[in-house]
C-alpha cells in the first residue's frame, strides 16, 4: 500500500473554469503564467482536462479555430521559455 502526501508548496494551483489544475513541473508553470490568461486557460482545458478544441470552443464562446490558434501560439511561446 502506497500513500501520496500532496503539499501546496510542491505545486502550482490554476483555476480554469471552476476547476483547480495543479502543475508539478515550476518551469512549466512559470512559463504558464507568462500567458494571458485565455491562451493559459486553452492549453490547460486541452492537455490537462482533455477538452478538443470544439468543446473549448463553447465553454469559452470562441470558435474552434481561435482556440487551436491561442494553443498553437501559446505553445510555442512556452517552448521559447522553456529552452
Amino acid at each position: 500500500m502506497i500513500v501520496w502526501d500532496d503539499y501546496e508548496s510542491e505545486y502550482t494551483t490554476f483555476d480554469v473554469c471552476g476547476t483547480e489544475i495543479h502543475v508539478l513541473d515550476e518551469e512549466l508553470a512559470e512559463a504558464l503564467k507568462q500567458l494571458p490568461e485565455q491562451s493559459r486557460n486553452i492549453v490547460l482545458m486541452f492537455f490537462f482536462l482533455d477538452m478538443s478544441d470544439s468543446e473549448i470552443g463553447e465553454k469559452l464562446n470562441i470558435n474552434r479555430s481561435t482556440s487551436y490558434r491561442h494553443r498553437r501560439n501559446s505553445l510555442e511561446e512556452i517552448k521559447k521559455q522553456l529552452k
